[in-house]
């Protein structure tokens, strides 16, 4: 009879450490280093001078500190805890010192901040409670490779924790375009998020109708599957290559950055004792080693608290839209909640919020670019890559931060442009200075600014609702306002 699994195979934790710390590692140099002009330098950046002095930077965990002087530091003090963290190296002190590191490099400038990088704070968070430098630690003395079977409250926190990100993902996917199957047909012909292979996609219909349809009932059966307690560590194994299909497949088809890494870490952390005694001497690892972990009744509640903060957001999100949530009762329950309920995106741990693509894909799927327009009339693309060349499938970023950053400030320009509401909002026009500032900064360094009677930042704009009822993008060009004027 199968043996039944209810918590993290050590060896397990251990491969995951290994995965996580080499994300980190790529996060850091090809989405942080490689681009630290254009995001953070103190003169031109993106977080230049100016965005410390604006109320956007107030929303910031660490807007009490009005520098970006000490970034080059971090980069290195992270780069050195980073490696530490992947070989097992000084564990104790890398465990804590890893999280606030990224933590401090992911949210201080969060207006590159992305789904990929909450999930990482949270499950950093949850393995410093757990026996992850164990096992493959390159440079250590405990180093188990036997099985041992990891049980407790921290266990049951970071399962659930994976789970909650899935299932409120799914509840709150109530638009019509789930409904009707056509979400990965519009977020695969999105500009900023299409790739190279995106068309294969789009345009089959019955294929784009079945992946939608499947991700729904992905994300809803995850939480059941997770926890089924019957045949459970083939289930388990079976769920790990299906985390790896899922969002692998994603990344080809859309450009959402290091998602896909950072589930592969998921898919690695679930894997069974089953899994690894294939690979190693059945006879010794025959029988499971079942080590709970001795927590202390302080450590249990902090777990739980820590666990209860981290979800509670998505909890009354959603709870404040059902009828009940008017009444008195609810009311007065929800009240002390409410102000971590409204916390703004950058404070970690508290503010996740499963929401991608709820209820809807954005609505504004277009492009969002820069033109100088010259003397004679004649229109110079000034964006960092030309979104109507084909080998550029319509990027105008090379940055992964940058691309993705794209798709929060089209929404808001386009907004800006339509609603008076957004007019007027003060965060939305220092977001539209910070915008502009630094692209004035980035096209100054590679054309003299005379040339040009005027650069207008323009939306190329398609309506998904438009792109659905043609079955192609067809642009509408609308002036959002001028850069620069002679």
């Amino acid at each position: 009879m199968e043996k039944k699994v209810f918590g993290l195979d050590i060896r397990s934790l251990g491969a995951f450490r290994i995965i996580i710390g080499l994300v980190l590692l790529y996060d850091l140099i090809f989405n942080r280093i490689v681009y630290y002009k254009q995001l953070y330098s103190y003169e031109e950046g993106l977080m230049n001078s100016f965005f410390f002095n604006t109320e956007i930077y107030k929303d910031s965990f660490w807007s009490f500190i009005q520098t970006g002087a000490e970034m080059p530091y971090i980069f290195v003090l992270a780069l050195i805890s980073y490696l530490c963290y992947v070989l097992g190296y000084l564990f104790k002190i890398n465990r804590i010192l890893t999280p606030i590191l990224f933590v401090y490099i992911s949210h201080k400038y969060f207006l590159t901040l992305i789904g990929a990088d909450q999930i990482i704070t949270v499950l950093l968070l949850f393995t410093i409670f757990l026996p992850i430098g164990q096992s493959f630690a390159f440079i250590s003395k405990k180093n188990s490779f036997r099985n041992y079977e990891i049980r407790g409250v921290a266990v049951w926190a970071l399962l659930i924790q994976i789970s909650i990100i899935y299932f409120f993902n799914a509840i709150n996917k109530t638009g019509d375009l789930w409904l009707s199957g056509n979400v990965v047909k519009v977020a695969t012909s999105d500009t900023i998020l299409s790739t190279r292979f995106s068309y294969l996609l789009a345009k089959n219909n019955l294929l784009n109708h079945f992946t939608t349809y499947f991700s729904y009932a992905y994300e809803f059966l995850f939480p059941l599957l997770l926890f089924f307690p019957y045949r459970n560590q083939k289930i388990r194994l079976l769920l790990s290559f299906i985390i790896i299909f899922f969002h692998f497949s994603i990344s080809i088809f859309m450009d959402v950055g290091h998602f896909y890494l950072v589930f592969l870490s998921i898919s690695i952390l679930l894997l069974p004792t089953k899994f690894w005694n294939y690979f190693t001497n059945k006879s010794q690892n025959k029988n499971s080693i079942v080590l709970r972990k001795k927590n202390t009744t302080i450590l249990r509640i902090t777990v739980i608290i820590l666990l209860f903060l981290a979800i509670q957001r998505n909890v009354f999100s959603f709870l404040n839209r059902l009828t009940f949530s008017d009444t008195k009762i609810y009311q007065t329950i929800y009240s002390p909640f409410e102000y971590l309920n409204e916390l703004p995106i950058s404070t970690p741990f508290l503010s996740q919020s499963w929401v991608f693509f709820t209820p809807n894909p954005p609505e504004e799927m277009g492009i969002l670019t820069i033109e100088g327009i010259d003397y004679e009339n004649g229109i110079i693309n000034l964006s960092n890559l030309d979104p109507f060349k084909k080998r550029n499938n319509y990027k105008t970023e090379s940055s992964q931060s940058l691309r993705l950053l794209g798709l929060r400030i089209r929404y808001y320009l386009d907004k800006w442009n339509s609603n008076k509401e957004y007019t007027n909002n003060a965060k939305v026009i220092e977001l539209k200075k910070l915008w502009s500032n630094y692209n004035i900064n980035q096209i100054k360094k590679k054309c003299n600014l005379k040339k040009f009677d005027r650069i207008e930042v323009v939306l190329y704009s398609c309506k998904s609702k438009d792109f659905l009822i043609n079955d192609t993008l067809s642009f509408n060009k609308i002036k959002l306002f001028s850069l620069y004027e002679q």
